[in-house]
């Protein structure tokens, strides 16, 4: 690899990885706590494993909903963390949407309801999988002081996970509806 490239792969590895990687599992991680409908978890791959494992529905979409707040608090703060973390939600994104879609199933419900079908969740997952792949993480330079990430990494985690198994107060009706429609206008 030749040392020019070097700066790109840096830049990438920092957006896919601490950036964008992060965004997108704490989109999926909202959009299944605000509509807490454990119905809406990809049906063939990780809804049947709550009764196997003879967990409660709600307990297990906290679960869930708390490993990947987790997951993105390690990737914003950790950098060492940032791409084993990242390459291992993707990979296990993708490996779940190939079930789905193996399956038949017409949405994934990585984002709720407002998932899109599965293929298309995999194209998205697969790319990100493909940017960290090729980018390398290295650390900013206030991160140079390993006790420095630390603590807002943990604040983090705690407060998300707190909020993961606490269930949402009852929303307006049309609020889910509200913020697909702004995403489908201003995102997507």
């Amino acid at each position: 690899m030749s040392g020019t490239s070097s700066p790109w792969r840096s830049l990438i590895g920092f957006a896919a990885c601490r950036v964008l990687v992060p965004a997108w599992v704490l989109a999926g991680a909202f959009f299944k706590y605000l509509e807490w409908d454990p119905g809406l978890l990809p049906r063939q791959t990780v809804l049947p494993l709550a009764p196997r494992l003879g967990i409660d529905l709600d307990l297990y979409l906290s679960l869930i909903v708390a490993a990947e707040f987790v997951f993105a608090a390690g990737m914003i703060f950790l950098w060492r963390v940032a791409k084993p973390a990242a390459v291992a939600m993707l990979a296990v994104f993708c490996a779940v949407l190939i079930g789905e879609m193996l399956s038949g199933s017409r949405s994934c419900g990585c984002l709720g309801s407002f998932s899109p079908k599965p293929w298309q969740m995999l194209l998205a997952d697969g790319t990100l999988l493909a940017l960290v792949l090729f980018g390398r993480v290295r650390p900013l330079p206030v991160e140079r002081d390993r006790r420095w990430p630390l603590l807002p990494f943990l604040a983090m985690s705690l407060i998300l996970s707190w909020l993961a198994f606490r269930r949402p107060a009852a929303f307006e009706p049309g609020t889910i509806e509200a913020w697909h429609a702004l995403i489908r206008t201003h995102v997507l």
